[in-house]
């Protein structure tokens, strides 16, 4: 069944749908499908989640930004693979296109679902500014990355973030065959670590697959390096404070009491003023 075809079903018979549908899209010939990945995307139902990993060899700072567009994205995961005719990775990724796409977030308020991130194949980007980068994503509780800790710290400082040995649950090969996994074992890593995310979570989120989701992966010639470790990190996210009462409308009663106080005192003095005349 085809995305199209999926859509319109799913507007005819919503209760008929499966609850995690997964599509993929390969663009071989390098034609540039992304941007009508993502337009197919940003229409989906807001009661859908989407889960999309883009395997790619490039990935522009237009590209990262259009992401934000998507509001039911939910898991995203990044994987900068090897050029196929170079033979080579291309460090796409630079900390300067992070840090342009992180501000791009918080300006614009996006992200309000994404909840799990990965990026993979960025081997030689310090991982300490890659967290810097992503932390105003407003909804992140789990990242992954396949970057390298900062020499220059014996103890590296991740800001509010912690490193969480035990969460694997992205696997790069088939454990039965050692092939690469299929496209049903990518949806399912996602769903995993989505249920992962809610799990850390404090706000009493439902988990246990009770919503939907649509796996999306965009392909490339292109695959990460499987023998890159990937470094998992873990937050914590606080409810925000609650906003102050504002001091302009408690001021303005005592304002008021002011002024009509003073006009209590004005019509005083003007009248024994006036006596004084007769």
């Amino acid at each position: 069944m085809t995305f199209r075809t999926w859509s319109l079903f799913r507007k005819a018979f919503p209760k008929d749908v499966d609850r995690h549908s997964t599509f993929h899209v390969y663009d071989r010939e390098s034609e540039g499908l992304l941007p009508s990945v993502v337009d197919r995307l940003v229409k989906l139902d807001g009661d859908m989640l989407t889960f999309l990993c883009i395997r790619t060899i490039d990935m522009t700072i237009d590209q990262l930004v259009s992401l934000n567009t998507i509001n039911t994205l939910a898991v995203l995961a990044i994987e900068i693979g090897s050029n196929d005719r170079l033979g080579k990775y291309r460090e796409t990724l630079t900390v300067q296109r992070l840090r342009d796409w992180g501000r791009s977030v918080g300006e614009s308020g996006a992200f309000k679902k994404l909840r799990v991130l990965l990026v993979d194949g960025c081997n030689s980007l310090p991982t300490r500014l890659v967290l810097a980068c992503i932390s105003s994503f407003p909804s992140l509780n789990i990242v992954g990355i396949s970057g390298q800790p900062d020499p220059s710290e014996e103890e590296p400082y991740w800001g509010n973030w912690r490193q969480h040995p035990h969460l694997d649950r992205w696997d790069k090969t088939n454990s039965d065959s050692g092939e690469r996994r299929s496209r049903t074992t990518m949806a399912s890593d996602m769903r995993r670590l989505y249920d992962a995310s809610l799990e850390l979570s404090q706000d009493g989120s439902p988990g246990g697959g009770t919503y939907q989701s649509l796996s999306m992966h965009y392909i490339q010639r292109s695959m990460p390096d499987t023998a890159t470790e990937i470094a998992w990190f873990v937050r914590e996210l606080k409810d925000e404070p609650a906003r102050p009462v504002k001091r302009v409308q408690q001021d303005k009663s005592r304002s008021d009491t002011k002024k009509r106080k003073l006009r209590e005192d004005k019509k005083v003095s003007i009248g024994s003023l006036l006596g004084s005349f007769t």
